[in-house]
């Protein structure tokens, strides 16, 4: 999958605080939240926090200028994320920072389990010139995020292939899209000679995985059996892959339970179908082969079918026959119940049964039986599915 720049948000602030707080941003599900933040003249960075609750983890990169108190950058970054419409990351300093920025840049089609691969912050300088040192890149498509900060205010010239994603007063935020694997680093040109240091970072795709091109009618009834998914680079054999069900089409979202597999092949895997604890009947299929790449989420309908059956017996505890039952439906607006059916039950056994779709509502059972005054069951209706 290849990563894709998405969004920016940054703030500079100057007046003595630990805290700085960038503009809120919209931030998707799964992607990836890559932070930059400078200090000048004192502190470290001793948190990075959101809204959305996401957990931000440092990449041990913090270039510093001559002296650690001059100023500094550090990247964090924070994985397959919980989107929020409105999130505001905050970056927390060890101590009050009279001078500090941060910047937020958003990116899609990032590995959700381990992004991070490598960087460099050994550079600073003072020159026109400002370059982060090499750092290895193991896979081809990586993106190099890197920051500047400077001591004098001027504007910046990217680097060859690198885009500006934000230029301050005092910093320069820029990246790449890497084409191959090798070694890289991130430059700039300033407008005239000045104080910098930088610190660039890499970041994994995620991996080019399965796909699900077909998955039958893709309209399951409960418990079905011998249901055949198409697709490619499923792998084979299955080994670690898997096949699950979740109930979101965001994976790092949904409950999932993973199904019972048949056979597996490249492109075919054949499976029972097991919901668990799922309720809802919108569902998604994912495949992760052996090599822990994982597909998108591919839609199907389970159709449930509920089955509330009962018993009808007389005062005495009795199996009582050939009773009207009456199936009604509480109505959550007006509390005024639906009827919903009636069956005769069963001449000898007393035994009655309905079927209903909507797993969500309560429901209850009236008997009744000419010439009998009182009619009684042992049901109380608790929802079984039934198989079919």
């Amino acid at each position: 999958m290849t990563i894709a720049f998405v969004n920016e948000a940054h703030l500079y602030v100057s007046g003595a605080s630990t805290t700085i707080a960038a503009a809120a941003g919209n931030h998707t599900s799964g992607n990836l939240l890559v932070v930059l933040v400078v200090g000048w003249f004192t502190g470290t960075v001793s948190s990075v926090s959101d809204t959305a609750g996401n957990t931000y983890t440092w990449t041990g990169l913090r270039s510093t200028y001559y002296t650690a108190d001059d100023g500094f950058v550090e990247i964090w970054y924070a994985k397959n994320i919980t989107g929020n419409a409105s999130n505001v990351v905050t970056a927390t300093y060890s101590g009050s920072t009279s001078y500090k920025e941060i910047e937020v840049i958003q990116y899609s089609g990032a590995d959700t389990d381990d992004p991070f691969d490598a960087g460099n912050d050994t550079e600073t300088g003072d020159a026109v010139g400002a370059a982060t040192a090499n750092s290895t890149v193991a896979e081809a498509g990586e993106v190099i995020v890197a920051g500047f900060a400077f001591y004098n205010s001027g504007t910046s010239t990217m680097g060859t292939g690198f885009t500006e994603r934000y230029d301050g007063e005092y910093t320069t935020f820029i990246d790449r899209v890497l084409t191959t694997s090798g070694s890289y680093n991130a430059s700039l040109t300033y407008s005239a000679a000045n104080g910098w240091t930088g610190a660039h970072a890499t970041f994994k795709a995620l991996p080019e995985g399965p796909v699900i091109t077909n998955a039958g009618d893709e309209d399951f009834a409960l418990g079905e059996t011998n249901i055949v998914v198409t697709g490619t680079d499923f792998l084979s054999p299955q080994s670690t892959g898997k096949l699950e069900l979740g109930d979101s089409a965001t994976y790092g979202s949904a409950t999932l339970v993973t199904q019972s597999i048949d056979s597996w092949a490249n492109t075919s895997i054949q499976f029972d179908l097991t919901i668990g604890s799922l309720e809802v009947e919108s569902l998604w299929l994912y495949v992760t082969n052996s090599a822990a790449a994982r597909s998108s989420g591919y839609a199907v309908t389970v159709n449930i079918t509920i089955a509330i059956a009962g018993i009808t017996k007389d005062s005495t505890g009795t199996a009582l026959g050939s009773c009207d039952c009456y199936l009604f439906k509480n109505n959550a607006t007006d509390d005024v119940p639906t009827y919903e059916g009636y069956v005769l039950s069963h001449a000898t056994t007393g035994a009655y049964s309905f079927t209903v779709s909507d797993t969500d509502a309560k429901y209850f059972v009236i008997a009744k039986k000419d010439g009998t005054d009182n009619v009684f069951d042992t049901t109380d209706h608790v929802l079984v599915p039934v198989i079919t």
